[in-house]
């Protein structure tokens, strides 16, 4: 498979993680064309759009078991015109229209409150630009949030989106790898679109230290959490044939000490 990029970037930055998951293990090869600049116009142009963002949201809610309130999508559009702002500098997201942004980030982000509608804390494991982390703050407003993200650009637009949106007061930005952080001892941990994903799932599940998990992802990310024998639950994301979110529950407490006094 080839990809051609217009500029000389940081390339493996303007790759979603998730594609690499999608080929299965496959070679992608990536070409740059030139050295030119990243058009502007980067195709997301939603003020050009006849259907703003907040419309696609509104209308597209429904198939992921959502019922928003126009000031929670008011909250969304402000979000997302904050990524759109910086992508063309810290390269957020890839290339995509409106559509596709409020669908396959904001929508599907969202989704996991269609599972798990009740989430006291939550710690989003690889952030970059807020997701699903900060979409999951602002429609889950009771919710504390830890935003985990390594690369020092990326870290500074989460502290700066976060203050802007009024959610840092709840939203806390750790910048480090989750491994070299210590766990903040959520009830949840999120991980999506990271890199290496399939590769990371036992150290996650370890550094979880028992917290609820869910992770967006793909066949490989299934297949390493049934060779570690990791109950789990499968959700196929709406609209979507290999993209899931599997969530690993923690055992019930009563269940741990039966079989501690069975140990015993």
């Amino acid at each position: 498979m080839y990809i051609n990029f217009r500029s000389r970037a940081d390339v493996a930055e303007l790759v979603d993680a998730q594609v690499s998951e999608a080929c299965d293990g496959n070679i992608v090869e990536v070409q740059v064309l030139s050295s030119a600049p990243i058009n502007s116009s980067f195709p997301f142009q939603i003020l050009r759009m006849q259907k703003s963002l907040g419309e696609i949201l509104k209308s597209r809610q429904a198939d992921f078991g959502l019922e928003l309130s126009d000031a929670t999508i008011e909250k969304l559009v402000d979000y997302s015109y904050c990524v759109y702002e910086a992508n063309e500098l810290l390269h957020l997201v890839a290339p995509c229209t409106a559509e596709e942004f409020a669908v396959r980030h904001i929508l599907e982000s969202l989704f996991l409150t269609s599972i798990r509608p009740e989430i006291k804390s939550l710690a989003d494991i690889g952030s970059g630009a807020g997701l699903p982390g900060i979409p999951l703050a602002i429609v889950l407003p009771d919710t504390k949030v830890f935003l985990v993200e390594s690369k020092p650009k990326k870290v500074e637009f989460l502290k700066t989106v976060t203050k802007k949106m009024g959610l840092s007061p709840r939203c806390a930005v750790i910048g480090k790898q989750y491994a070299e952080a210590r766990f903040p001892g959520t009830d949840f941990v999120v991980a999506r679109a990271i890199d290496g994903f399939s590769r990371k799932v036992r150290g996650l599940l370890n550094w979880a230290s028992g917290a609820d998990l869910a992770f967006y992802a793909g066949a490989n990310v299934k297949a390493e959490l049934e060779k570690l024998g990791t109950k789990f639950d499968e959700h196929l994301i709406p609209e979507s044939e290999r993209r899931f979110i599997y969530v690993s529950t923690k055992k019930d407490a009563s269940e741990e000490k039966e079989n501690a006094e069975t140990v015993q």
